[in-house]
């Protein structure tokens, strides 16, 4: 809806969204929150990360975050792990 678009600007205006390219796959992220705080990690595939805003928003006093577009399907736990952990060294 109309406002969800308009909290989703705002959002984006705080936390941009930045690329990586990670094996050779290029990948939008965002990457935000409290400076030197522990990681929460947000991800989900096919533009579907919007949703994870409203959360990144409530936690972003205490810790930090990442929202990243997954580029592939797996449900190999450890492939996601590892992913996120080469991207949040960016």
């Amino acid at each position: 809806n109309r406002y969800f678009k308009k909290e989703y600007d705002a959002f984006l205006n705080k936390v941009p969204y930045q690329t990586a390219v990670i094996d050779n796959i290029k990948v939008r992220y965002q990457y935000g929150g409290k400076d030197d705080a522990t990681v929460i990690l947000f991800f989900n595939e096919l533009e579907m990360q919007k949703m994870w805003m409203p959360y990144a928003e409530k936690f972003w006093k205490k810790y930090r975050f990442l929202i990243y577009e997954y580029p592939f399907h797996t449900t190999n736990a450890d492939k996601l792990i590892d992913f996120a952990k080469r991207l949040s060294i960016f």
